[in-house]
């Protein structure tokens, strides 16, 4: 594949180029401006189809400048960015969702006669609007609160109802039996434990105990971070050609980043100008797996955008759905390709099944109750987690005192209110789907 060093902080070799790709063209914010206005002077020889592409444009050029500035906010602990050009920025950004509602209002009566590309659009831009202040409320929060207990019952006062959770839910075309944590599932979590500790030849375990026995089951050779990306790409080329070409785009052109830390989170940036992928890799099995699943981010957003379908935003129930089925067909082939692995890939998959399946919905179950009346302080957060958690894993895992506040290491619930709900359902789409007709789909829709 021709690797070039991919580790520590190469996003910095590019950042400046892809800032001044997106904003120093000559004039861009005098045409902005003018698009702006013509928007708002809403001519009437403007067609739906004709005022939609319109707002795509500047939505495209706008957030291009936004994403640089998140670009250069994550690889850097001070950004510096010019005052008036982001006070310009927050004035146009808001004069472009404003025209953006105003355009959803004014097909909402006619949908007959709107093309489906355009109602599917504002059908989800309306839910995103709804979503986006309990969003900025949670995470405003969070942020000044003095701890993260006191920034969770916080919450509870600005959203009683839980309302953050059926929105997240609408958004995603889900319902709330899909991320209920029901008693099968408790069942079926306490049995996979309980044939855990008949492994391990035990009655009980404490729970540290037996998440590191689990973690021996498929333990296998270290990889560095070379030989991860071979045999990442050695299994993305029998999905579709696509997918190898796009993963060696991604990494020449240092689109991903290693930590050498495990200090920020694992992340797929889907901006204008590509994804840009950023994760701390141990070696492990469960690190090659993540490895799949930020790649298969990037693949995906890169196909939809290069499709008539990229100005549709996506939903993060298909965004974890396709992230996932990259997850499957790796696992797949690393049977076929390391025969020795064999029974690592195996134990490996009953876990990942366990964990997706049914301890996100416990998560889901124990981030909706905060909402409860009942939970008044740190010490009913701590009882509540031990409450969801106990059902989870059965009488005979034994917790460590330390676990009881261990809810401050979830970090989704913190920055991304009710996320966690999607991942049972995607778990369950990804084991059903075909990855490569997916991939064919959306090629047949290139523009």
């Amino acid at each position: 594949m021709g690797l070039t060093t991919v580790d520590g902080d190469q996003w910095s070799l590019n950042l400046i180029e892809l800032f001044l790709k997106s904003s120093s063209q000559k004039n861009w914010q005098d045409s902005v401006s003018v698009e702006i206005t013509a928007l708002e002077l809403g001519l009437p020889s403007q067609s739906s189809e004709e005022r939609f592409q319109l707002l795509m444009r500047l939505d495209h050029k706008i957030g291009s400048v936004w994403s640089a500035i998140n670009l250069f906010s994550l690889q850097l602990s001070e950004h510096s960015v010019d005052s008036d050009m982001e006070f310009w920025l927050i004035k146009v950004s808001r004069k472009l969702v404003d025209q953006m509602e105003e355009f959803c209002h004014s097909i909402s009566g006619h949908n007959a006669f709107v093309p489906d590309i355009i109602r599917l659009w504002a059908e989800l831009l309306q839910v995103e609007r709804q979503f986006t202040n309990l969003k900025n409320s949670y995470r405003d929060i969070g942020k000044g609160s003095a701890s993260s207990s006191s920034g969770l019952l916080e919450r509870r006062q600005i959203d009683p109802e839980a309302n953050a959770f059926h929105i997240r839910l609408k958004q995603n075309g889900l319902n709330q039996s899909s991320a209920e944590f029901t008693e099968e599932h408790a069942n079926e979590s306490r049995a996979y434990f309980d044939s855990l500790l008949l492994e391990l030849g035990a009655r009980s375990a404490w729970l540290s105990d037996i998440r590191q026995f689990e973690m021996d089951q498929f333990r296998i050779c270290e990889l560095d971070w070379r030989d991860a990306l071979e045999l990442v790409c050695s299994s993305f080329k029998f999905i579709h050609l696509l997918c190898e070409t796009y993963l060696n785009d991604i990494i020449k052109n240092q689109h991903i980043r290693f930590l050498k830390e495990q200090n920020q989170p694992d992340m797929c940036v889907d901006t204008p100008f590509g994804s840009f992928v950023q994760l701390y890799f141990d070696g492990s099995l469960n690190g090659l797996v993540r490895l799949v699943h930020e790649l298969g981010h990037a693949i995906h957003q890169r196909l939809h955008r290069e499709s008539t379908m990229g100005v549709i935003p996506l939903t993060e129930v298909v965004s974890e759905t396709w992230a996932m089925a990259f997850e499957n067909r790796f696992l797949e082939h690393l049977r076929t390709c390391c025969p020795e692995w064999v029974a690592q890939v195996d134990a490996f998959r009953g876990f990942q099944r366990i964990e997706m399946s049914n301890r996100h919905r416990m998560l889901t179950r124990f981030e909706h109750s905060l909402h409860a009346k009942q939970i008044q302080n740190e010490a009913d957060i701590d009882e509540l987690w031990l409450q969801v958690n106990h059902r989870f894993y059965g009488p005979n895992i034994h917790f460590e005192t330390e676990f009881q506040s261990a809810w401050k290491d979830v970090g989704h619930i913190f920055i991304a209110p009710f996320y966690l709900s999607v991942y049972a359902e995607a778990k369950e789409r990804a084991d059903l789907c075909d990855l490569s007709s997916m991939i064919q789909a959306y090629c047949s829709k290139r523009n």
